[in-house]
């Protein structure tokens, strides 16, 4: 079994306080389309002439990440996150072509609207971290990263004891953007 996801490969961001994300040897910094989960290793191949066909046509486009927020609350930071700016909707519409082209081969389509974020720290339950409320304050507008979309990835993620190892497994070119 592997265990697979679908998404957009970033450059290493940097969050003054946090460090960067996705430098040399990480799980590398990525916006993720959709979660698969435990999957067969034969259905790789299946899953990636879906994807070319889904993703066929796209554009790149124009990403920027700016300000800290965090899931569930701001109150109650769990999930630290750089919010995207620009590429929101262009990036909600890759998520939207993913979900259809797995749709086919019995992969659920997500029940809650695609939310475009890319996450840099989590915190243990319980009173919220005094350090994430400070994070929250300082970067409610800075902006981390402005680059493209140029492609979409098949990852394959595994957990060990020091984080996750993402390898990719297929790529997916995004073509020239109109205009």
């Amino acid at each position: 079994m592997l265990r697979l996801f679908v998404s957009v490969p970033l450059p290493p961001v940097t969050i003054p306080g946090l460090g960067t994300t996705g430098g040399e040897g990480s799980a590398g910094a990525h916006l993720t389309l959709k979660f698969l989960g435990d999957v067969q290793e034969a259905m790789v191949g299946p899953i990636g002439l879906a994807l070319e066909s889904g993703l066929r046509g796209a554009a790149s486009f124009p990403i920027s990440l700016q300000g800290l927020d965090a899931f569930p609350s701001r109150e109650r930071p769990r999930v630290l996150y750089a919010r995207v700016a620009a590429g929101q909707k262009d990036l909600a519409g890759l998520a939207e072509r993913v979900e259809g082209a797995l749709a086919g081969l019995g992969f659920p389509r997500e029940a809650r609207p695609w939310v475009g974020h890319l996450t840099v720290k989590r915190f243990p339950p319980g009173r919220p971290s005094p350090e994430a409320l400070d994070l929250l304050r300082r970067h409610p507008e800075t902006l981390f990263l402005m680059t493209a979309a140029r492609r979409v990835e098949l990852v394959s993620s595994e957990l060990t004891r020091l984080g996750a190892v993402h390898t990719p497994m297929a790529a997916f070119p995004l073509g020239p953007s109109p205009g």
